[in-house]
């Protein structure tokens, strides 16, 4: 009688425990299958934001006009060739820098001098658009009539990525 019960008892725990190895099995796989997608996902996001970036690289390449991106911090992003040409500065020069170490923006008519654009842009941009005579400072001093204009680029959840400066 007692062996009947222990055998029973052993089926029953066997049982339990065999459920218990193919549900951890299961979540294991389902756990990992997720992963994988997320994995997937991510990558084919991030390999069309780099597509995008290069098609704006080379778009901006054509211009004939400056072209200056920063990230929120101020640290410039990239110039392309015309912006380099006009701040005296090369790519190697101001990328990872902040733009308000390389040259700052006067407005002529008032003779007020923006130190930092990149937070004047983020704060308000029409004090910047406001005024059609403005110079380019260069570190070395020189004064460059530019026309400046502002744009910005943004994340998914519409936060500003970047800043863009556009100067001719």
């Amino acid at each position: 009688i007692y062996s009947d019960i222990y055998i029973l008892y052993f089926i029953i725990f066997g049982s339990a425990l065999l459920l218990l190895i193919v549900l951890a099995i299961g979540l294991n796989y389902i756990y990992k299958h997720n992963q994988i997608s997320l994995f997937h996902e991510l990558y084919k996001a991030e390999t069309e934001v780099i597509l995008q970036k290069e098609k704006f690289n080379i778009t901006a390449e054509k211009l004939n006009i400056g072209v200056v991106t920063t990230n929120i911090n101020g640290k410039v992003t990239f110039i392309n060739k015309k912006g380099t040409k006009i701040t005296g500065y090369s790519s190697k020069d101001c990328v990872g820098k902040p733009l308000k170490n390389l040259c700052k923006i006067k407005i002529e008519e008032t003779q007020v001098i923006l130190q930092n654009i990149v937070e004047d842009s983020l704060s308000s941009t029409k004090l910047l658009l406001e005024h059609n005579n403005k110079l380019l400072i260069t570190t070395t001093g020189k004064e460059i009539p530019i026309s400046l204009n502002i744009g910005f680029t943004h994340n998914s959840d519409k936060t500003i990525r970047e800043i863009i400066f556009t100067f001719s």
